[in-house]
């Protein structure tokens, strides 16, 4: 907890201009940690995607066929095996 408002104030201030080194100085830790803090935050950060959400008539009832939602969001479905396996291969 302590952590993540260390780090919302160290990204508040760097998006204010301030220099690392401050910053660092202002929390009192290693210029090196903060600016490993910094980077870290911003390459897991996730951004949000829009969505749509549709009226599905179909259940797994009566839903013949394979689908598949791949690691990138992706989904297929409807189709046989065979096809679904040669686009997933296609396609990574």
């Amino acid at each position: 907890m302590l952590r993540a408002r260390a780090l919302a104030y160290a990204q508040r201030r760097a998006a204010e201009g301030v220099r690392v080194l401050d910053i660092a100085g202002e929390l009192g830790l290693h210029e090196r940690t903060v600016e490993r803090w910094l980077a870290t935050a911003v390459t897991t950060a996730r951004a949000l995607v829009p969505v749509r959400i549709v009226d599905d008539a179909r259940s797994p009832s009566n839903f013949d066929g394979a689908v598949v939602l791949t690691p990138s969001g992706l989904r297929i479905e409807g189709l046989d095996v065979e096809t679904l396996c040669t686009l997933v291969a296609r396609c990574g």
